[in-house]
């Protein structure tokens, strides 16, 4: 998890990670903010839709290291990809 209450979306930040790999961005609460008229999310999101790959040197106490989008005032969430399969709607 990642909290900032910068006024500034800070881009490209690196941060200490507890173990490299893939992680996903599963929460955001940039897409919930200035939502649409009628509902849904905020398609003009700072963050890492995509997620991270944490691959950097040790930093801090850690590690790996990896480089991310934070946005301003917000909180992000990760999960680490393990490599389960992923459930597809019927």
């Amino acid at each position: 998890m990642v909290a900032s209450f910068n006024e500034r979306t800070q881009h490209g930040y690196q941060l200490p990670f507890p173990v490299g790999g893939y992680w996903f961005e599963v929460f955001n609460t940039e897409a919930y903010d200035s939502m649409p008229a009628g509902g849904g999310l905020n398609t003009n999101v700072a963050g890492n839709s995509a997620g991270i790959v944490s691959d950097g040197p040790p930093l801090g106490d850690q590690p790996n290291s990896a480089t991310m989008d934070i946005p301003a005032n917000g909180v992000l969430v990760f999960a680490r990809d393990r490599g389960d399969p992923i459930l597809k709607p019927i």
